[in-house]
């Protein structure tokens, strides 16, 4: 599994070129890969329009977004799947980790 510690620090008018810019740097991979935000979003409608952002870039690139870490600390509403996805506790207030795994069809394709 591939990990990557992304200091995302900056919410807001950046976010959305911050998000970009990590999936670019995740989706070259082929295998299993986790990506954890050093510092989670402030209010829920910016984490679920990460999550928003993370399932349809995964998508896009046959890396389908499997497993996702919140800070129920901060974000006691979440639920515990977002949409087909598990949703687990972070056990960090400030920590956010996706976990993308390739697609079926991606794995053959890659062999």
């Amino acid at each position: 599994m591939n990990n990557e510690l992304v200091p995302l620090w900056l919410w807001g008018k950046k976010m959305a070129s911050q998000c970009e810019q990590m999936f670019d740097r995740a989706f070259p991979l082929a295998n299993q890969t986790m990506l954890t935000a050093a510092a989670a979003p402030e209010r829920q409608e910016e984490l679920l329009d990460i999550l928003d952002r993370a399932m349809a870039r995964g998508l896009r690139h046959k890396s389908r977004l499997c497993e996702i870490h919140v800070p129920f600390e901060r974000f006691p509403l979440m639920d515990s799947k977002f949409w087909h996805i598990p949703v687990e506790d972070s056990g960090d207030p400030q920590v956010l980790r996706l976990f993308f795994a390739p697609s079926e069809g991606a794995v053959g394709q890659a062999a």
